[in-house]
């Protein structure tokens, strides 16, 4: 009996010697499981993703902060609330840059805050490379610095994506080369078309 008793004895105490290096390896006797990663959001609405890119247009707010990993590159065509707002000096997240033209890069720093380094200042009518792609400003007639953006060569095969931000048209505008060029790709050009005032109950008079 005192011999049985010992085993049990020696039983427990092995048992309680892994239950011990249980916890202290975190739950398990190989070390705790790696905690997986989180996983990727999903793709933002089409409305501020350039097609077959991972570039994101006017989207700071309600996508800056998820979607700091997923784009690097952001596009704010203009220095409008409504356009602007969630862009901080802190979002989008490290790594990040914003693409814009120079009144309104200058905007972004004196009224925002954002670092001079996270800024990418580009004049209108010049062709600029990102990932790969081409792309260019065009005047938008609607506020200084305002541009529209067109994106061309985009690897995969798409067509030139042409966003418009908020424009104002003019006849003028039909005389703009790079404007010309996406009316001879239809029907493969597409449009980000910002469709706040197109409803017919807006009507404005004719800019002097």
């Amino acid at each position: 009996a005192l011999r049985g008793g010992a085993g049990r004895g020696r039983g427990h105490g092995h048992a309680n010697g892994h239950r011990d290096r249980d916890r202290a390896g975190g739950g398990s006797r190989y070390g705790a499981p790696p905690v997986p990663a989180p996983p990727a959001p999903p793709a933002p609405p089409p409305w501020i993703c350039v097609p077959g890119t991972r570039f994101i247009v006017d989207g700071f707010q309600g996508y800056g902060k998820s979607h700091s990993g997923w784009c690097k590159n952001w596009f704010l065509t203009h220095f409008h609330a409504d356009h602007y707002k969630g862009l901080t000096k802190s979002t989008p997240g490290p790594g990040c840059v914003i693409w814009c033209s120079r009144p309104t890069a200058q905007l972004a720093r004196l009224r925002l805050g954002v670092q001079r380094e996270r800024l990418r200042a580009v004049d209108v009518g010049r062709t600029f490379q990102v990932d790969g792609v081409k792309v260019m400003f065009v005047d938008a007639n609607h506020c200084p610095g305002a541009v529209m953006i067109v994106f061309d060569d985009i690897p995969g095969g798409t067509g030139p994506v042409l966003a418009t931000g908020d424009c104002r048209y003019h006849p003028g505008m039909r005389l703009e080369p790079a404007l010309q060029a996406l009316a001879r790709c239809r029907p493969a050009c597409a449009l980000m078309l910002d469709t706040t005032y197109c409803s017919p109950q807006h009507v404005f008079p004719p800019q002097a």
